[in-house]
């Protein structure tokens, strides 16, 4: 029933951008560099050929469709077609980003949001999610094979359950690395925390050393020497901290009005 509540949603949302109104003349010559009528109208068959391809179960063609159209001219209610086909062609990780993007696009009506959040919840119950966090020294991270970009540090990130292995980064050097067990419908926060080593600490303190005025007092060197030395015993090469966190959800979804047998919607 959840498939099919997804697919639904689907075409309900292509019903509106279906009937949206044709650009008029006006507005294609106030953006001569955007999409010519001719696009626009390439694009609108290639949606329609979307929603004709999903209600026959066949996703892969209507996610083609739904790119073609986003080519030409971005919207809310196609990327929602794509994350739901992408859903049921099980490319959970571009779905996910989808869902997520289109619950705080400000050009997504309030049904759009909450059918986007939906589909995040059905991805996130088949899937694990992980967010890494870097501190310290740490500049990278690998999760499994991929290589975290910045913009992916500290955003949820869906990930299939089993076991994937963690990667600190320094540089091009891997500083330390964590085995990561996650469990479908988990939801998993790491941070990696890389601090100096005390050769290094020292070596910072040898560098400093010739940088300070000729007239500081020997204890006052001393103090630092000995703090310095205290902080180098009590850190550690590398440390990273995992904290997993299992959500439960009760997996129930509030009725929406309308008449979903197969292939019909009314209202």
């Amino acid at each position: 029933m959840r498939r099919v509540l997804v697919l639904l949603s689907m075409l309900v949302a292509s019903v509106g951008v279906a009937q949206a109104p044709e650009p008029t003349a006006d507005a294609q010559a106030a953006t001569p560099e955007g999409p010519t009528e001719a696009d626009l109208a390439r694009a609108r068959v290639r949606f329609r050929e979307g929603v004709s391809a999903a209600e026959r179960g066949d996703y892969a063609s209507a996610a083609r469709a739904f790119r073609d159209a986003l080519a030409v001219r971005d919207a809310v209610a196609v990327r929602f077609n794509l994350a739901s086909a992408l859903y049921e062609l099980e490319e959970d990780a571009e779905a996910f980003r989808l869902a997520r993007n289109l619950q705080t696009d400000p050009e997504s009506p309030s049904e759009l949001r909450e059918r986007a959040a939906f589909l995040e919840r059905e991805l996130r119950e088949r899937n694990a999610v992980v967010s890494v966090q870097l501190g310290g020294l740490a500049d990278g991270a690998r999760l499994g094979e991929r290589d975290l970009t910045q913009d992916e540090l500290g955003t949820p990130l869906l990930v299939a359950p089993g076991e994937v292995e963690l990667v600190g980064l320094r540089g091009n050097e891997v500083v330390t690395r964590r085995a990561l067990h996650l469990r479908r419908g988990g939801d998993v926060y790491v941070d990696v925390s890389v601090v100096p080593t005390p050769a290094e600490l020292a070596r910072e303190e040898a560098e400093r050393e010739p940088e300070r005025g000729v007239g500081t007092e020997p204890t006052e060197r001393s103090r630092t020497g000995l703090y310095v030395g205290v902080a180098a015993a009590v850190v550690a090469v590398a440390a990273v901290v995992v904290v997993a966190v299992v959500v439960t959800r009760d997996g129930t979804q509030s009725p929406v009005n309308g008449d979903f047998q197969p292939g019909v919607i009314r209202w």
